[in-house]
């Protein structure tokens, strides 16, 4: 089991920028300087009012469209495997398995785009109910992460405990650095979950093998838009933003502790409900 030095470095700020758009030239012949300068002026103009939430609207209607198709082809390759049963070859079911893997892992950059458009326009409402850490854990592994893998994840309950939040969006928290914690590792490195108890928050940790992030990485990466340098994986830097945006949301932390070359932990925090021994 790795063990990862703990350096307390877990903040995370959020920075906002904005742009100064001049007035476009009214005539401009294509391919000109001018031209090219109106463009950049376009795209900046862009940027600024996605900042400033101005397309929020946009977004979430792009991402409910997004969202049908989504769904059909996730239920279609659900019954297609029900079809086939035990008929089926180990290629179609690996093929079935990667259809899923791979929808879901576009459901769940849907559900950011939608969740960080509520945030920002300060309309992102939780459903809150009593949360069972400890099966939100294991559900998220077996939704999360190809069967073939499964033996790399080693989960810890050092603390049977309860917790008040959205159990989807909690539950997407968790796959969320989970499927970050295997991008991120070596194909044959292990990932752990743990779950405890902190004072008077439950603590859900997720640590890797990977390559770890410098001081500079780990106080940003919370940020939009924000990926990671180290590595060679690739993404839209939306996750970890999200997955900040829903704890804080819940009135919890969130923060990671990492060294390059010997991984990370990445962390979140919710009030706590009841311990395992006033549970019953």
């Amino acid at each position: 089991m790795p063990v990862l030095p703990t350096d307390g470095r877990d903040e995370e700020e959020v920075v906002d920028d904005s742009f100064d758009v001049d007035e476009p030239t009214p005539v401009i012949a294509a391919g000109t300087r001018d031209d090219m300068a109106d463009k950049a002026r376009a795209a900046r103009a862009s940027a600024s009012r996605v900042d400033a939430g101005g397309s929020n609207d946009d977004v979430a209607a792009l991402a409910h469209d997004l969202k049908n198709p989504l769904t059909i082809i996730m239920l279609e390759a659900s019954q297609i495997d029900q079809r086939l049963g035990t008929h089926t070859t180990p290629a179609i079911a690996r093929g079935l398995e990667r259809i899923a893997q791979n929808a879901a892992y576009i459901d769940r950059l849907i559900s950011d785009l939608l969740d960080v458009a509520s945030a920002e326009a300060g309309k992102l409402d939780l459903r809150i109910e009593r949360l069972d850490l400890t099966r939100i854990l294991r559900d998220s592994v077996n939704r999360t992460v190809p069967t073939p893998d499964r033996h790399r994840v080693r989960l810890e309950i050092r603390d049977v405990v309860y917790a008040e939040g959205d159990e989807t969006r909690i539950e997407r928290v968790v796959t969320n650095l989970v499927s970050n914690a295997f991008k991120y590792s070596e194909s044959d490195g292990y990932v752990t979950l743990r779950l405890d108890q902190r004072g008077a928050y439950a603590c859900v940790s997720v640590i890797d093998q990977g390559p770890g992030l410098t001081h500079d990485e780990a106080r940003r990466v919370f940020e939009r838009y924000r990926r990671a340098t180290t590595g060679t994986q690739h993404g839209y830097g939306l996750g970890l933003y999200t997955c900040r945006r829903i704890i804080e949301a819940h009135r919890g932390r969130i923060g990671v502790v990492s060294t390059p070359g010997r991984g990370s932990r990445f962390y979140f925090q919710l009030p706590l409900v009841k311990t395992a021994a006033s549970a019953g």
